[in-house]
């Protein structure tokens, strides 16, 4: 391998809009995520005194970038989120990502949630 995970992502994908009777959009109720895929993940920017505006407890605000193995962007095709978790398997963060980029001659995907 060329990087030591860490942790791991898992990718929710869109699927496609389903309609009931009347047209109206049917939300889904079973969401599925893929196979954890081993990453490395580190935080580019963190805010250790964040505050929740509806409970007031404190909590850590931060930027992350994750390395995957392999050139190939097709893993992150209708990527709709993703959840990243260490490699005990707890949750680190959950959200859309913001982008992603393939470094070709090193074979690595990097992603910024």
């Amino acid at each position: 391998m060329l990087i030591e995970p860490n942790g791991y992502i898992e990718i929710k994908r869109r699927t496609p809009d389903v309609l009931d009777e009347d047209g109206y959009p049917v939300k889904e109720s079973n969401v599925t995520y893929s196979n954890p895929i081993p990453c490395r993940y580190t935080a580019i920017k963190q805010n250790l005194q964040a505050i929740s505006k509806d409970s007031g407890s404190p909590f850590i605000l931060a930027k992350w970038e994750i390395f995957i193995e392999g050139d190939d962007l097709s893993c992150m095709q209708d990527c709709e989120h993703i959840r990243l978790t260490n490699s005990n398997g707890v949750l680190i963060h959950e959200s859309s990502f913001t982008a992603e980029k393939a470094l070709h001659r090193v074979g690595i995907i990097t992603i910024t949630l």
